[in-house]
């Protein structure tokens, strides 16, 4: 499993619980990361060290486009369209009408986004 997130996350906890859940994080280092870990230890390597290094040695947009961070970004535009159109919170407060309601959301937004895209007909 892979965990897509922005640099707010990049947090030694976050790490640890991901760690714990066999999760394979993908969150961009701040400008003036350190490394936790020294690359001589004899600790398995961290992957935000590793991601640091790579970071060091290449750029942050090669990093960012072999890390496909792109993913995350499509993610929060289409959070901001929902939340954008219908609200920011969810009008019932049982669960199971929650999901019913995010569902239904979901479904119009894409219905009114194939609404307006161009039909082409090739001959």
């Amino acid at each position: 499993m892979v965990l897509f997130a922005d640099g707010a996350y990049e947090q030694r906890k976050v790490y640890h619980v991901l760690e714990s859940e066999a999760a394979d994080p993908v969150i961009p280092s701040r400008k003036n990361a350190q490394l936790w870990q020294h690359g001589n230890s004899s600790k398995p390597k961290l992957p935000r060290d590793e991601a640091i290094r790579e970071i060091r040695h290449t750029s942050p947009n090669a990093w960012k486009v072999k890390a496909d961070t792109h993913i995350r970004a499509l993610g929060e535009t289409v959070m901001y369209r929902l939340k954008s159109a219908f609200g920011g919170k969810l009008k019932n407060r049982k669960i199971h009408n929650q999901k019913t309601e995010a569902a239904l959301r979901c479904r119009v937004r894409n219905k009114s986004t194939q609404l307006g895209r161009r039909k082409f007909q090739w001959d």
